[in-house]
């Protein structure tokens, strides 16, 4: 078969490290998810995710590739909700990259369920899992939350309980059916893929990211129009990373507030303060679903 222009010029300039264009890296996607036969889509889709983290994207082409994926279920024709809380309180959206470099319990669930009985109202993205035992999607399942309630009712329980839960794969399935399960590290997509795809108004965007460059992550949210991010990584041997606060090696956080970006890296004990030493293994996720529930249940007691 012939690969489709947009497709052959995008990945012609990635092999010999040259910039992409915007609309061209947009144009691609569209070309790419057009193709019928899955297993040339796939192929082609993993090579300009994956090229472009080889030869280190630019904002214009992440933005671009992120508008071509997430046009396939019009996430950006028409404004997010707003959700009406108490005393007209913020709400923080709070999703993450996936795809950890090291294997954890499940974290920024339990951590979401936490903050919101703190009194901070949170809209929390969650997607299956595709290499670890349990993702945040199937974390909730196990619980007995029901991810098909309908929107409203989503509203209610971030009014009444402080928190509610938003599928990746239920707010944009279209694409969720070309991607899901097909990629197993972080790339082009991965800077705000998960974080652009809530439904509703997010005030304060907090995001995981497993990657060193938080600061291009902040970035890229900041292009589409958010006025205050809070990106993180996490890293104990700067090969493996974390989309969260880890509780050892270097902690990576870019803000964004009033448009000005701030990137800092910190030793893991000594932004917390910890008076004892802990090893990755320490959070590494468990034999099974079940056994990473309690485990993640067990720290929140």
């Amino acid at each position: 078969m012939r690969i489709p222009l947009p497709v052959h010029d995008a990945l012609c300039r990635i092999n010999l490290g040259l910039p992409l264009s915007e609309q061209l890296s947009r144009e691609a996607v569209h070309a790419v998810f057009d193709i019928k036969k899955d297993v040339v889509r796939t192929a082609l889709l993993s090579a300009i995710l994956s090229g472009l983290m080889a030869k280190k994207p630019s904002e214009d082409e992440i933005v671009g590739i992120l508008k071509g994926a997430l046009e396939r279920d019009a996430v950006f024709r028409n404004p997010k909700l707003r959700i009406s809380l108490p005393h007209g309180a913020p709400v923080l959206g709070y999703s993450s990259s996936g795809k950890k470099g090291f294997k954890t319990i499940n974290i920024s669930t339990p951590a979401a369920i936490v903050a919101s009985c703190c009194g901070v109202y949170i809209a929390k993205g969650c997607s299956k899992t595709t290499s670890s035992v349990s993702g945040s999607f199937d974390f909730l399942s196990m619980l007995g939350y029901n991810h098909a309630i309908s929107f409203e009712k989503k509203k209610r329980q971030m009014q009444e309980l402080g928190i509610s839960f938003f599928s990746m794969e239920a707010e944009t399935p279209r694409f969720a059916k070309i991607y899901e399960k097909r990629f197993f590290l972080p790339h082009a997509l991965s800077f705000a893929l998960a974080g652009l795809s809530f439904p509703v108004h997010i005030d304060t965007m907090v995001f995981g990211f497993s990657h060193p460059n938080v600061g291009l992550s902040a970035r890229i949210f900041r292009r589409f129009g958010y006025k205050s991010v809070f990106t993180v990584s996490s890293t104990s041997n700067d090969i493996s990373y974390l989309d969260e606060i880890g509780v050892c090696g270097h902690v990576n956080i870019a803000t964004i507030n009033g448009g000005r970006l701030c990137v800092s890296r910190h030793r893991a004990e000594e932004l917390f303060n910890f008076s004892a030493k802990y090893l990755p293994q320490d959070i590494g996720q468990m034999k099974t679903p079940r056994h990473n529930v309690q485990a993640a249940l067990g720290a929140m007691l």
